[in-house]
């Protein structure tokens, strides 16, 4: 997957309203780049009988994937008529480039009533990756160090479960 749109927009981010000529502070989308790519491998079982159903699927997964957005800060210089834009930057990378999944269904039918109960696990492993934070698009005079990054490495894995209750036939 892969998202672009690159150019300065016209259209600022946040909603218009009749106070707005009021409010120096103003954003607007300049640039979004971003992708995302997933490959995976896995396998599945089933088990099934006249009143029980048993399936099991699990998969590992590999996934590459950043996103930088960058966008234009108004800053008014004599308000209410003259205005500058303060250009800022994010970029992010995906924190974890691998996952195990796995999938578990459960049925089973008994006269007019049947039960399914089915359940997901992600587990994911992470490396140590960068989320890099720059401010304002002005660089730092000749000699001074850029501005610093801040890290940041954040894992989420987990559960979801459904239960579903059938009456009829």
């Amino acid at each position: 997957m892969h998202i672009r749109d690159d150019g300065d927009s016209f259209a600022d981010i946040w909603p218009f309203s009749i106070w707005d000529i009021f409010q120096a502070k103003r954003y607007r989308l300049d640039s979004l780049d971003g992708t995302l790519d997933t490959w995976f491998a896995g396998a599945t079982g089933r088990f099934e009988s006249e009143h029980f159903l048993a399936e099991l699927a699990g998969r590992f997964e590999w996934w590459d994937g950043s996103a930088q957005v960058e966008w234009l800060e108004r800053v008014d210089v004599l308000f209410p008529f003259f205005f500058r834009y303060e250009r800022h930057h994010e970029s992010w990378e995906v924190t974890a480039n691998h996952a195990a999944q796995l999938d578990t269904a459960l049925w089973w039918k008994t006269g007019a009533v049947s039960i399914r109960l089915s359940g997901r696990a992600m587990f994911p492993f992470s490396t140590h990756r960068t989320h890099s934070s720059g401010g304002g698009g002005n660089p730092p005079p000749p000699g001074e160090p850029p501005a610093p990054r801040s890290t940041s490495d954040s894992t989420h894995g987990g559960l979801l479960g459904t239960l579903e209750l059938v009456f009829g036939r």
